[in-house]
């Protein structure tokens, strides 16, 4: 079974630098458009980049 998250229509990924405190059920603002955070994956436990799944809220 893969680790790659199943993508729906309105789903978008950020990578971001590592910082802390992101939780899934937060809200991401880019664009004008808000993305609910439905996952969060962290690579090289917490030393690097997050990867964030959103999903279209507007």
């Amino acid at each position: 079974m893969s680790d790659e998250p199943i993508m729906y229509e309105g789903d978008i990924i950020f990578i971001i630098n590592h910082r802390k405190g992101i939780v899934e059920n937060q809200v991401i603002l880019y664009n004008d458009v808000k993305y609910e955070i439905t996952k969060v994956d962290y690579f090289e436990d917490y030393k690097s980049d997050i990867v964030i799944v959103g999903k279209s809220i507007n």
